[in-house]
């Protein structure tokens, strides 16, 4: 933001009025807060208690919690199956609370998904503006999406709370910042192994934009680059030699995703495998929800074989042929809704009486706000902090996707992005003036503003919690 209040985009358009004072944003992302923590904690309190839905993924969690708080239990090959952070936390709630389990983590639930939102605030506002953050403050207080994945013991809302903590930490000329931000995505790492990529991917970046700052600013981007590597490793590299070393081969930080690889490309309804360990069934949400007529499949392989089911998904993407980009294709669109027609919905609610609530929350985000979000990204596509903070992460979560599968589930934590850009072009759309700004042609039709002045080389317009986009003078 500039001296002024303003983000980077309003001190590059035509002033409309005052800027809000300081105290009614900070009035309104409490209220916001305080109206999304009531609903939260009485959804999880009263609505929708973790403990009272155990079952399919949430059960397989609380079990091998008990397994990890049991002193007595030797990991093995399907201890590594998933990544163990979901797993930790719910050991770690039985050996505080043994009479409790899940329900010690309820509070703990509603509380994090509660903090997401004025942390969302700080670092929307870092990149967007004071306005755009304050809406998408508000967007994702009401979020049922968010507010629903607080009632199941499962990995988003821990995921959720370290992204928007990561973004809400991140300044680039500020090495130390980018140490805590590594520390975050690789604690986050021990939830959903691939968000580990947003390290490299925001380090590169840093490192990137380094070559045409001032040698100071260049050295502190560099170095903050190395340290976001070594707060993520941090996290990562203990891990995965321990999941290695129980598995008796080298993995990443699970051993899930050539299962997942072979069940987002390979037309299989459910998939089962039978051993001496048991039977263990497999089945994507997004194949129950429609239901195609595709068979079953039964196999010998542990799912924890990874390279195994790596070669069978990449036979099933050989024997699409030239068909294959419309299956990247359509992993992509799942990530949102699905197409018109074959509409898909965020598991596990969409299987509850919430039907509703679910159904019309994720059409709003995926046919509304998704694409105004886009468009948002686009306008502003200059602005060196879009790419860092929105263009790299929605860019990691699609191809993410596109790669092993499509599921709005896997959307939901990445959400508060897609709020605040699309609120910023909202912002922009209902200000015609500013609309006018971005595009020449509607400037030059009659009554249009004149276009604004160029920034000077070397004014700030970062201000103290944005972005140099030139060197000082």
């Amino acid at each position: 933001m500039g001296e002024n209040g303003q983000s980077v985009a309003d001190a590059a358009a035509p002033a409309t009025g005052a800027p809000a004072p300081a105290g009614a944003s900070t009035f309104q992302v409490c209220l916001a807060t305080l109206v999304g923590g009531l609903l939260r904690f009485w959804y999880v309190l009263w609505v929708h208690p973790p403990a009272k839905y155990l079952y399919s993924d949430m059960l397989a969690n609380v079990q091998r919690a008990y397994a990890m708080a049991d002193p007595k239990h030797v990991a093995g090959p399907w201890d590594t199956f998933v990544p163990r952070g979901i797993v930790a936390i719910g050991a770690l709630a039985l050996k505080l609370f043994p009479d409790r389990s899940v329900e010690a983590l309820t509070p703990v639930q509603a509380l994090l998904s509660t903090a997401c939102i004025p942390l969302a605030f700080v670092g929307l506002r870092r990149f967007l503006g004071e306005r755009p953050a304050r809406w998408a403050a508000w967007m994702l207080a009401l979020d049922y999406l968010v507010i629903g994945f607080a009632g199941y013991f499962l990995a988003e809302t821990y995921l959720a709370f370290l992204l928007v903590l990561a973004l809400a930490l991140f300044q680039p000329d500020r090495p130390w910042r980018s140490l805590w931000v590594g520390l975050c995505l690789g604690l986050a790492s021990w939830y959903k192994a691939q968000t580990f990529v947003m390290v490299p991917i925001w380090a590169l970046g840093l490192w990137w934009t380094a070559r045409k700052l001032s040698p100071e600013r260049g050295r502190a981007r560099r170095l903050g680059a190395l340290a976001m590597i070594l707060g993520g490793l941090a996290f990562v590299v203990p891990e995965s030699v321990l999941v290695s070393r129980i598995l008796g081969r080298p993995i990443f930080m699970s051993s899930n995703g050539g299962q997942n690889f072979y069940s987002g490309h390979c037309r299989v309804h459910l998939l089962t495998c039978v051993g001496p360990w048991g039977s263990y069934a497999a089945g994507l949400p997004t194949t129950w929800e429609r239901d195609p007529d595709w068979p079953d499949r039964q196999v010998t392989v542990p799912f924890y074989d990874s390279g195994w089911y790596y070669k069978e998904g990449i036979r099933c993407l050989e024997s699409d042929g030239l068909k294959a980009p419309l299956w990247f294709l359509q992993q992509f669109v799942d990530v949102f809704a699905g197409w018109p027609g074959g509409t898909l919905d965020p598991w596990p609610d969409w299987s509850t009486e919430r039907f509703a609530w679910v159904r019309g929350t994720n059409l709003l985000i995926a046919y509304l706000i998704a694409p105004l979000a886009f468009l948002g990204l686009w306008w502003r596509r200059r602005e060196e902090g879009i790419w860092f903070a929105f263009g790299l992460p929605l860019a990691q979560i699609l191809g993410i996707a596109v790669l092993f599968l499509g599921d709005p589930r896997f959307r939901v934590p990445y959400d508060f992005l897609f709020f605040g850009a699309a609120a910023s072009a909202m912002i922009a759309i209902w200000e015609s003036e500013r609309l006018r700004a971005r595009i020449p042609w509607l400037a030059k039709r009659p009554g249009a503003l004149a276009q604004p002045e160029p920034a000077q080389a070397g004014e700030r317009v970062g201000g103290e919690r944005g972005l140099d986009l030139e060197p000082p003078a």
